[in-house]
């Protein structure tokens, strides 16, 4: 006796295995069910671990080059001031003021005009 499917309008012809809607899967069937379930699952759990672990490694990243710029910040800081210094040491030594003053304490004097010499441009 084949198993009738029936719809609001009425019955239709044919039997479920007719029309290909077996709704009781066999042994097997539900083996290969199972096992693409499992798989699926172990797909899944690796993808969410791998996930977990590339949103760690990111976040130490992160706080890595965030702890290297503040490093490499400071060092630009103090070579700022270093070279401000330097800057200032360099106009004291090369103004015109000191060396007339130093030149007079080693006994220089201002060339003669027959010491000079005029170069072309």
């Amino acid at each position: 006796m084949a198993i009738r499917t029936a719809t609001v309008k009425g019955i239709r012809k044919g039997t479920i295995k007719e029309r290909g809607l077996n709704s009781f899967p066999t042994t097997s069937q539900k083996a290969i069910q199972m096992a693409r379930f499992g798989v699926l699952n172990w797909l899944l759990s690796l993808a969410l671990i791998l996930a977990i672990c590339l949103g760690i490694w990111c976040s130490f990243q992160v706080a890595l080059v965030g702890k290297e710029l503040n490093n490499l910040r400071a060092r630009e800081n103090m070579l700022k001031s270093e070279n401000k210094s330097l800057n200032v040491e360099l106009s004291k030594l090369t103004s015109q003021k000191r060396l007339k003053r130093l030149g007079k304490t080693l006994g220089l004097k201002p060339p003669s005009i027959d010491q000079k010499i005029r170069l072309r441009e």
